[in-house]
């Protein structure tokens, strides 16, 4: 509540002073469950409900803005949910309270950015203990598990070897009556049982964890996580997930893994020790233990999940995996993308394995083994219905404009350049997705949830950033070009969007591709960037035209290597219904009358050069040939001409 109280505080005194006061009169704390009764028929207040009447939350939603502090473990699709701050963020906070830089710093990192465990290391008349803490040993194994059905039995076997009981009615008795404390530090819905707030939990209890505890979680876990769960048989009869195999629940599994990176990434904060080890390897131990890990890709498959959260709790472990599934051909872990229908959509095991390297890849010490491993996966995916791939990861994760990681420019493009010589089969793709583009989004990647891997001083991307890093690709790209003129009719495509130095880069690059093909085979690259110069011609007064100084460097190379072939220099005017032409953005400018009078021009020169099996051959070249039949008209042909072009074009059509 305290929490809830500063925040609202924060929130109000930054208000204008009407509202302020507005906000103040009509802001009340509710405690018990009658007096939640009675305001829930009140209009026109804000409640802020704390012990029973936090219960009733939901009838006090219906009258007004209800503010609580639910933990992440309380997730709801009503909770507006607030990010944890980052390190820098959350340092800067403490600053404006009156700490140096390196304090608010330190502190946020000490606190790992919770303020249930801030309060922990800043005591107050304020942060007192809450009062669930005299229960601390019934409560360790339901803070270890986390979460837990009742109606599974795997699940009650598991909660029974962690508690050290004989039976799971032993451990869930002195736990039953915490629900109804007025902060209570359990929920139960249904047969689902979950800490409120497990890292507030871990922050008051893990200094009570001993060997003994340790030793029963290890045992659990390693059942837990050792399971492979087979895909359903299309003919078998459909049953809920938890009665379909003797398996565990999803809240256990979750909540297991979860408590494995409080132990990983909060023991500082909570004084969580393990005698003889440190918490970090007590984890990757758990981790390293699982039989099939690394040898049977089932149990990624199994784990997908939880792979988020194994990978953020024990990043080297998880790493030393998948890249020994991903040796030699990696064929051992191809599978893991086969598809299997889903109720409204197909669904894969891939996806965790994405979002575990995804999250990874935010710590710079962890990028670039990250990214060898999407590199790797991206170059045995077979493709499939779902967007979610590995080397839409990658490109997500590298961005020039918006990267997806902690690691700076120089680590980003360093990344790259070993991604291209190490794993040549995606280089190209990759680079595709990298370079510079007009119209450019991205949704993000998965973030760890409680590991902070921002630097002390995060790199602020600016235009020039942007720019040298985009300099970069380009520089790159061309380079794997080559002489593939599919690659380069990419490059042409886009290469409006580069910056002049790169622009004018590429035009020489390919002034030296094109001087090395034959006429016929350099037609396919000229023509590209004849359709660009015309584009860019065609709407001159859009924001993205390239402006004339660029256009007339693009003219010098379609000059120089023009076709001589009348056919493939006049073709393009009846590939398009409306091609583009200089002024045709302008919508006060004739265009369609401008091009048909090239039309006409083109054709009457074909005719000069070639006669009529010229024009007959033009047909066989061009997309739509019945656009012709207007130009051919003009040519004012004699009757005995139009029956000889008649006669050609009828023995064309029957070969």
């Amino acid at each position: 509540l305290e929490f809830r109280r500063v925040l609202f505080r924060s929130v109000i005194r930054k208000a204008e002073p009407e509202v302020r006061v507005f906000l103040e009169n009509r802001t009340l704390v509710i405690e018990s469950a009658d007096a939640a009764r009675f305001f829930a028929n009140k209009e026109n207040l804000i409640f802020l409900p704390k012990g029973q009447a936090r219960d009733l939350t939901g009838l006090l939603t219906r009258s007004g803005p209800t503010i609580i502090s639910a933990g992440a473990d309380e997730k709801r699709h009503d909770h507006e949910v607030l990010v944890r701050p980052t390190s820098t963020a959350l340092g800067k906070a403490f600053e404006l309270m009156g700490k140096s830089p390196q304090e608010g710093y330190e502190l946020a990192r000490q606190s790992g950015r919770s303020l249930a465990v801030l309060a922990r290391k800043i005591p107050s008349g304020t942060a007192v203990p809450p009062e669930w803490i005299q229960h601390s040993n019934e409560l360790l194994p339901a803070m270890l598990a986390g979460a837990w059905s009742a109606a599974t039995e795997a699940d009650k076997e598991v909660i029974k070897a962690i508690a050290g009981t004989e039976t799971y009615e032993i451990f869930e008795n002195p736990i039953r009556p915490l629900l109804k404390l007025k902060d209570a530090p359990l929920d139960r819905v249904d047969d689902v049982w979950s800490m409120r707030s497990s890292i507030d939990a871990f922050a008051h209890l893990a200094h009570l964890l001993g060997n003994e505890h340790l030793s029963r979680f290890s045992d659990a876990a390693k059942n837990v996580f050792s399971k492979i769960i087979p895909p359903p048989d299309p003919n078998e009869v459909f049953r809920p997930p938890t009665h379909r195999v003797s398996t565990h629940s999803k809240w256990l599994r979750d909540g297991m893994m979860t408590t494995m990176l409080h132990m990983a990434v909060l023991n500082e904060q909570a004084d969580f020790v393990v005698t003889g080890s440190s918490p970090q390897e007590y984890v990757n131990s758990i981790i390293r233990s699982l039989p099939g890990l690394s040898a049977d890709y089932r149990l990624m498959a199994s784990l997908n999940d939880q792979l988020p959260l194994l990978a953020e709790a024990a990043p080297i472990p998880f790493l030393e995996a998948l890249e020994r599934l991903l040796e030699g051909d990696s064929s051992a872990i191809k599978p893991i993308f086969d598809e299997q229908k889903g109720f409204l959509s197909s669904q894969s095991n891939h996806t965790g394995l994405l979002w575990a390297l995804e999250t990874l890849a935010w710590d710079p010490d962890y990028l670039l083994r990250s990214t060898i491993c999407l590199a790797r996966l991206a170059s045995i995916d077979p493709g499939g219905s779902l967007t979610n791939r590995p080397i839409n990861s990658l490109r997500d994760i590298l961005l020039t404009w918006a990267p997806n990681t902690h690691a700076n420019a120089k680590q980003r493009l360093g990344v790259i350049s070993h991604l291209v010589k190490t794993v040549p089969e995606i280089s190209w793709q990759l680079i595709c997705k990298l370079l510079p583009s007009y119209h450019d989004m991205t949704s993000g990647t998965a973030k760890p949830r409680l590991r902070d891997t921002e630097q002390q001083e995060p790199e602020v991307i600016t235009y020039s950033l942007v720019w040298e890093s985009q300099a970069a690709v380009v520089e790159l790209a061309l380079q794997l070009a080559g002489n593939d003129d599919d690659r380069w009719e990419l490059l042409v495509s886009g290469m409006s969007q580069f910056q002049p130095e790169q622009f004018r880069k590429t035009l020489t690059t390919l002034d030296t591709f094109l001087n090395t093909q034959t006429p016929e085979a350099r037609y396919k690259v000229w023509n590209c960037l004849r359709k660009e110069v015309n584009r860019h011609r065609a709407f001159s007064n859009a924001e993205w035209s390239l402006r004339d100084e660029f256009l007339e460097q693009a003219d010098q190379i379609l000059l120089k290597y023009q076709p001589t072939d009348l056919l493939l220099l006049n073709s393009w005017l009846f590939d398009d219904w409306i091609p583009d032409i200089p002024g045709k953005g302008d919508i006060t400018y004739d265009s369609m009358g401008e091009i048909e009078k090239l039309r006409q021009a083109s054709l009457k020169n074909i005719y000069d050069s070639l006669g009529l099996e010229g024009i007959v051959q033009l047909s066989t070249q061009v997309h739509l040939p019945h656009l012709m039949a207007a130009s051919i008209e003009k040519l004012a042909l004699s009757k005995a001409q139009l029956k000889e072009l008649l006669i050609l074009f009828m023995q064309v059509k029957t070969r």
